[in-house]
């Protein structure tokens, strides 16, 4: 990304005149990103096409683009790793109730349909876990209870 200084007359006067610095200052893709989105940068709300390009631009990352239930591309920022939002698959935590696990594991062995052998070996590897994270201290929530 250049300085301001380093902008052409044109590039400065685009940017008095409302066009988003991060779409002068050779956001190309971001261009895209908000053309793919259904934004036109020239004719949409300038704060609303600002704010969207300012957070790509400080971030790197595209939007996530999936369909909302309006029909319309989600605006949220993707996570980089698959593009999609928090809200439409991305950045999943995981299980954090010891229940939530358990399900998470029962869910595993029903949809892989793993032989017995196998089945036996992965709830005795669980077992060993949570024994040994017993060991240690508790679970989180027994921490979280005591506090």
């Amino acid at each position: 990304m250049s300085a301001i200084r380093d902008l052409s007359l044109d590039a400065l006067s685009a940017i008095i005149n409302g066009k988003p610095a991060p779409l002068v200052m050779g956001g190309d893709w971001i261009d895209a990103e908000l053309r793919a989105a259904g934004i036109d940068p020239d004719t949409a709300d300038p704060d609303r096409v600002w704010l969207l390009a300012h957070k790509m631009e400080k971030t790197g990352y595209g939007l996530c683009k999936a369909k909302t239930r309006k029909g319309t591309p989600c605006l949220c920022l993707g996570d980089g790793a698959n593009g999609r939002c928090k809200l439409h698959g991305g950045m999943s935590t995981g299980p954090r109730t010891p229940e939530g696990r358990e399900r998470a594991l029962e869910n595993l062995l029903r949809g892989r349909r793993l032989s017995p052998q196998i089945r036996a070996r992965i709830v005795l590897e669980s077992a060993e876990i949570s024994s040994e994270r017993g060991e240690q201290g508790g679970s989180q929530s027994e921490t979280a209870k005591s506090v």
